[in-house]
């Protein structure tokens, strides 16, 4: 009876553990899935990918080029827009309709 008994602490035991890994788990995976969702982009970021200066970014900001919010004085830039700005500036390739 008593090895019964220990046998099923360990098992409740084990259990417990892997219920622990598995939200665990889960938790990364949603934490993976925002970040699919939703990539930004500071200028920081967006000069040395394209390495421009402050006064050409503006000037890219202001012609419409890059799709950008401005949260508290500060420009931010979602991946997916930039994947778009390159995918529809390239040369020698036809664009879809």
């Amino acid at each position: 009876m008593k090895e019964f008994k220990n046998l099923y602490v360990a098992s409740v035991q084990h259990i417990r553990e892997i219920e622990t890994k598995l939200n665990m788990l889960s938790s990364q995976l949603d934490q993976q899935k925002i970040d699919n969702e939703l990539r930004l982009l500071d200028n920081a970021d967006i000069k040395q990918l394209f390495n421009i200066s402050d006064k050409t970014l503006s000037n890219w900001r202001k012609k419409g080029l890059l799709v950008h919010s401005k949260i508290s004085g500060s420009f931010y830039y979602d991946i997916a827009d930039i994947k778009k700005l390159i995918a529809n500036t390239k040369i020698g390739i036809k664009k879809k309709d």
